[in-house]
């Protein structure tokens, strides 16, 4: 009798395979289509948003645009515990220029823009009649009590923002 369960329970594992197969995770397309993608490595470690990412009451990808006070932010969470958020005053499409300001958090605490070391922003789309932002950017950050400091690279985005007079 106790054959006869493992051998059915060896065919069950056989005839019902996982339901959901995994994710493979790798930095999004380029795209200007307002996807709500983001990704990038930090310290070439990927970052891109998974299912179940952000915190309660917060979209894990997102975006707002000033017109009054001609300012652009943008952020993604890639899981509860790690943020990238970007904030620009320079709103000009495919101008590449140095990141205005932008902060990184992980398990370790918060990083603020290291603005002493290379940086680079680039719209390569504003739509603000759909509510589109798209672009690439890199910069490196500097834990505010540590001083470590990670290089975020490849970054990319397509996304749909909240636009406001």
């Amino acid at each position: 009798m106790r054959l006869n369960s493992f051998f059915f329970i060896l065919l069950l594992c056989f005839f019902f395979p996982r339901c959901e197969e995994e994710e493979a995770f790798e930095l999004p397309e380029f795209s200007t289509s307002g996807k709500n993608t983001f990704g990038c490595y930090v310290d070439k470690e990927l970052f891109v948003y998974t299912r179940g990412s952000g915190v309660l009451g917060h979209s894990p990808i997102s975006g707002y645009y000033s017109e009054g006070g001609k300012y652009m932010d943008f952020y993604s969470y890639a899981n509860k515990d790690r943020f990238i958020g970007i904030t620009d005053s320079i709103v000009k499409v495919g101008f590449k220029h140095k990141v205005s300001d932008a902060l990184y958090k992980d398990n370790n605490g918060y990083f603020d823009l290291c603005k002493d070391l290379p940086s680079e922003y680039c719209l390569l789309k504003f739509d603000k009649e759909n509510g589109i932002i798209s672009g690439t950017f890199s910069f490196s950050v500097k834990h505010t009590k540590t001083g470590e400091i990670k290089t975020i690279t490849d970054g990319r985005f397509d996304i749909k923002i909240n636009i406001h007079d």
